[in-house]
């Protein structure tokens, strides 16, 4: 029963406030008060009681609790999907339907159940509607950060990241299974808002789930758990973002790239049908070279690999590899990139090798290694400036590549050469070829050589320039006679730079080494070009002839009978000293030049 104190206060008044003063107690029958004295003392509380409508306590109460309530929940803020634009990764607009339906709930049934529970003081259901509306916030906070980390590209790969949702597919217009991923349900969001609603149920574990469900969309029916996807989730579905020239410049801080050492090289086409002549000339870098940068390569690939986060990169490095032009869309990165895209196609990848799903699990992550360190080596060996592609792998390129014509000759000087190439080659046939006129002149009345007499010698120099000028005749003639009975020999070379313009003669002493070699080297220069570096080399790749010639000589002093017998029959003798084998080869190219010239 209320207290007197809260009945007057319930009533809106004040409750009488007692005196000090002394009780007069009258007595029944005299003159003053001639009644009974008070003897029930209650009486005057339950009829003050009578006078109050019953509950008003308890419903006070109650609306003091609603409305304390009600200020709570309506103070609550729920969050919303950010929009992002278009040229994200992931395009999500705000979703008026979407929010509709949440404000609904926060001024509908929600609230209503809150109040309801407030009202009876059921603090258990008050606590559980906090913790539903939190949840659907905390939710779409989950997403808000997903898609927010999304549009941070220069630190993820989006093409590379995993989108899909759970194991939800579609079919496409051309009637192919494909993945579901946040892309569809974006487009969904975008143009058929209305299909996207939120949903919360309890796992097996009593813990509620928020769920983005997608009802009857053009991708059919089904759910995201934006409660699943918190920031460790977020970190695993994002990849890392691998960028070879980021990794390629780090790695040749600490391992720089070789000097690239080169060699003029020069190549000549005919166009028989136009009688055209096309000469390209430049420079390619040296075998040594060449090895030197594919095994930095390698180093590099294996480096990249070996990297503790690579694991994290490997996506974003396959499909960054995928692009490249230098990568062959060979059987093996077909296989493995149709096993990737679903489990159907692991097990598909699986049951066509005929071993089990883990092994094929296996092999599909070497394949994909594979290509990736072939990326990488591509990458390298490009960035060295001395390859070019040729469509299946890295050749060595043409530096400062020069491209003349002329008209077409007779000769046979065509081909691809390098500078070390073509001087054996030119050195060999016209010590061939000078020794045929020597011969010819020696017992002759005659002193000049000219015409169908020259054709060797015509053959192996027409086509070819002299100062820079085209050769397109010779002539030999004996001035004298040397020491030793030789004849004494001078080539007039006569040069032309078009049919209008009356050709130059030259004078070359053929009989002097130094006249010889400077001739020689005038045409390599004509051909692979007059800098320093060209000329260097070509000077170096006559010396180096003029040795191996030398050494021939020492040679057939030493195994003079051996030799008569391994040129003979073409065959080296292992018991001569296998130092001089180099010596052998160049005589046996001797010879077959000469035989060539002679016949």
């Amino acid at each position: 029963m209320a207290t007197l104190d809260e009945l007057f206060a319930e009533a809106g008044l004040s409750a009488p406030q007692r005196t000090n003063r002394n009780r007069t107690v009258t007595t029944p029958g005299s003159y003053e008060a001639p009644v009974e004295g008070i003897q029930d003392y209650g009486a005057f509380q339950r009829g003050f009681t009578a006078g109050i409508t019953p509950g008003l306590i308890e419903k006070k109460k109650q609306d003091v609790r609603v409305g304390a309530a009600a200020k709570e929940f309506d103070a609550l803020k729920l969050t919303e999907l950010i929009e992002t634009s278009d040229t994200d990764p992931i395009a999500f607009k705000k979703n008026a339907a979407l929010r509709g339906q949440t404000l609904s709930l926060l001024k509908g049934d929600l609230r209503a159940d809150y109040l309801k529970a407030a009202k009876f003081n059921d603090t258990e259901s008050m606590n559980n509607i906090l913790s539903q509306v939190s949840n659907l916030s905390e939710g779409i906070t989950n997403l808000n950060t997903f898609l927010t980390e999304s549009q941070k590209t220069d630190q993820y790969d989006m093409e590379a990241s995993n989108y899909k949702i759970g194991d939800a597919t579609y079919t496409d217009a051309e009637g192919n299974k494909q993945a579901l991923t946040f892309n569809q349900l974006a487009d969904v969001n975008n143009n058929n808002p209305e299909a996207l609603s939120y949903v919360q149920r309890k796992d097996k574990y009593g813990a509620v789930d928020t769920f983005l469900n997608v009802k009857n969309s053009k991708y059919g029916s089904f759910e995201v758990n934006i409660s699943d996807l918190n920031a460790a989730q977020i970190q695993n579905r994002l990849a890392l973002n691998a960028d070879y020239g980021t990794e390629t410049s780090s790695y040749l801080k600490d391992n720089p790239k070789i000097k690239q050492n080169t060699t003029a090289w020069s190549q000549t086409t005919d166009n028989a049908q136009k009688g055209v002549r096309t000469t390209s000339s430049g420079s390619k870098i040296t075998d040594g070279v060449d090895v030197e940068n594919r095994n930095n390569a390698t180093a590099f690939a294996n480096n990249a690999i070996g990297e503790d986060d690579f694991k994290e990169l490997r996506a974003s490095y396959l499909v960054k590899a995928l692009k490249r032009e230098d990568i062959v869309n060979t059987e093996t990165v077909k296989g493995a990139l149709a096993a990737l895209k679903s489990e159907e196609g692991m097990q598909k990848y699986a049951d066509a090798n005929n071993i089990a799903l883990d092994q094929a699990k296996n092999d599909v992550k070497t394949n994909v290694d594979k290509i990736i360190r072939t990326s990488l080596e591509n990458e390298y060996l490009k960035r060295t400036g001395s390859y070019e592609w040729d469509g299946e792998k890295y050749v060595k390129a043409v530096l400062g590549l020069k491209i003349s014509t002329s008209p077409i000759s007779d000769d046979k000087d065509t081909g691809d050469e390098t500078v070390t190439s073509f001087m054996e080659d030119i050195f060999s046939r016209f010590n061939a070829v000078t020794s045929g006129a020597s011969n010819a002149l020696k017992d002759s009345e005659d002193s000049v050589l000219e015409g169908e007499k020259v054709e060797n010698t015509l053959t192996l120099l027409r086509g070819k320039k002299y100062n820079g000028k085209l050769i397109t005749d010779v002539k030999y003639t004996k001035v004298g006679e040397l020491k030793n009975g030789e004849p004494d020999l001078r080539l007039q070379v006569f040069t032309q730079t078009g049919d209008d313009e009356i050709p130059q003669k030259s004078l070359v002493d053929i009989s002097d080494a130094g006249s010889r070699r400077e001739f020689l080297e005038n045409i390599a220069r004509s051909k692979f070009g007059e800098g320093t570096a060209v000329s260097k080399e070509i000077a170096q790749a006559y010396t180096d002839i003029q040795v191996a010639r030398s050494d021939v000589q020492r040679v057939f002093k030493i195994y003079s009978d051996r030799l008569r017998k391994t040129l003979e029959t073409g065959k080296w003798d292992d018991k001569i000293d296998p130092k001089y084998k180099d010596a052998f080869d160049a005589e046996m190219d001797r010879r077959a030049a000469e035989d060539f010239e002679n016949n």
